[in-house]
């Protein structure tokens, strides 16, 4: 049975951050593309946090809270994966 968990804590972790790493370049491709001044989706994209922040504030809030979302996933996920 720990074997299960163990896979299932796995198999989290590399989805949930996948997800991350994708929205992440997509929420910077986004902001560089759309938003002026452009250097804002560049450092969006160096400076990870920052990217939900000016997405929310330029209206990309769906991706944003993916982004949001996908973070926590693996944190939890991260988390259970020291505890068990």
């Amino acid at each position: 049975m720990q074997h299960v968990r163990d896979i299932l804590i796995l198999a989290i972790l590399i989805v949930s951050f996948a997800t991350l790493l994708t929205v992440h370049v997509a929420l910077a491709g986004l902001l560089i593309a759309r938003v002026r001044p452009r250097w804002q989706g560049l450092l969006a994209f160096l400076v990870p946090p920052l990217a939900p922040i000016y997405g929310f504030r330029e209206g990309f809030r769906r991706t944003s809270a993916l982004w949001l979302t996908a973070v926590l996933v693996y944190t939890l996920a991260l988390s259970a994966s020291y505890i068990f």
